[in-house]
């Protein structure tokens, strides 16, 4: 496929060619790298495993990640991603 294992970051490959890097949890992927080659990442991942259609960033280990775009005073635009936590940023059951 392409994708070589980061050896120093378990579940976590590099595609150099096509610069993409996914993280795989279980039987969950994470696929980012240029927006014209996310199709072929997950083709190329799909030619060794069943795969469902991806869909948008959502919930992943327990985080809720929200993406949004926002234009800056100059006239640039900016994409911000954040992460809500609950499970992390919540007071535990003994506290």
């Amino acid at each position: 496929m392409g994708f070589e294992r980061i050896p120093e970051w378990h579940s976590t490959f590099w595609h150099p060619e096509h610069k993409l890097f996914v993280v795989v949890y279980v039987d969950d992927f994470k696929l980012s790298g240029p927006q014209d080659k996310l199709q072929v990442g997950w083709d190329l991942i799909s030619k060794g495993i069943t795969l469902e259609k991806p869909e948008p960033l959502d919930l992943y280990l327990g985080c809720k990640h929200i993406q949004s775009t926002n234009t800056l005073p100059d006239g640039s635009q900016v994409h911000d991603h954040v992460r809500h936590c609950p499970l992390y940023t919540s007071p535990s059951p003994r506290d």
